[in-house]
């Protein structure tokens, strides 16, 4: 091979590295979101198990009284704290699950928490007829948590295509034990 035949190679490969460099980068960075979104997920999922395992155990101060919203809600923010998201708010839903999630705000989570019969997820239960979350009849409460966040896509490219923010949420729904 001569000399122009060489220099002619290295400028088909740095054409083709022009062509594909954008491709590539995009492939990276889209993984890189991905990646995050995953993570962030297994952590909002985390957090609406740990916040449903504090809301079914008894309150400490009897074995038929459960530990109330606030604490359901403190366990939730600590959680989410874990993973940079402070802005969280907390509220009682009357309506059982599947949630209906909607968006929060940019970089905000939502925790919804349903309490069964109990209108504050403190007092004894129904007996009797309360339906379980497994659909048995129990003397028991269904209770659930949900976690919604506003999950910020950082690929200007990524973004173009799917918006600018994605809804990641999770539930959990246990049954009382007090």
């Amino acid at each position: 091979m001569t000399l122009v035949g060489r220099r002619a190679g290295r400028g088909q490969s740095l054409i083709e590295f022009a062509f594909l460099a954008p491709v590539m980068m995009l492939l990276v960075i889209g993984m890189i979101d991905l990646g995050r979104g995953f993570y962030y997920q297994t952590e909002i999922t985390d957090a609406a198990r740990d916040a449903a395992r504090v809301l079914i155990a008894p309150s400490s101060s009897g074995a038929t009284t459960g530990p109330g919203v606030t604490e359901v809600c403190n366990e939730a923010e600590r959680d989410l704290s874990n993973i940079g998201i402070t802005n969280v708010s907390c509220q009682q839903v009357t309506t059982a699950p599947p949630f209906s999630f909607t968006q929060p705000s940019a970089l905000q989570a939502t925790v919804y928490v349903y309490c069964g019969t109990s209108a504050d997820c403190s007092s004894a239960p129904g007996t009797g007829t309360a339906t379980t979350c497994d659909n048995q009849n129990s003397p028991h409460t269904c209770i659930a948590v949900g976690v919604a966040y506003s999950f910020a896509i950082l690929s200007v490219q990524i973004q173009q295509i799917g918006g600018p923010s994605l809804l990641l949420d999770n539930s959990a729904a246990m049954v009382t034990l007090w």
